[in-house]
């Protein structure tokens, strides 16, 4: 069984990508397992708590930054860690 992937983009910069990817990842473990934007929201629901419930029930989480988002990054180092959190 597959798990479930919830894909997080820029509309800005990586809608396209983003879109792709959507596709092809479909055709492997289908549009039920994936989450992408927020058309796949209920009508009515918190907004933010549903996108939280999305975000912990994913098994991956597909970050696609695009031009202009890898222009903005900075970066911050995790204290105690070798991980750097790059936004």
């Amino acid at each position: 069984m597959a798990g479930k992937i919830f894909i997080n983009y820029r509309r800005d910069d990586a809608i396209g990508t983003a879109g792709r990817l959507h596709d092809r990842l479909a055709q492997t473990f289908g549009r039920d397992n994936l989450f992408m934007d927020v058309d796949h929201i209920p009508a009515g629901v918190d907004f933010a708590e549903y996108l939280h419930s999305q975000v912990a029930a994913c098994d991956v989480f597909l970050a696609v930054i695009g031009p202009i988002g890898s222009m903005r990054r900075t970066s911050v180092a995790v204290a105690g860690s070798t991980t750097r959190m790059i936004s």
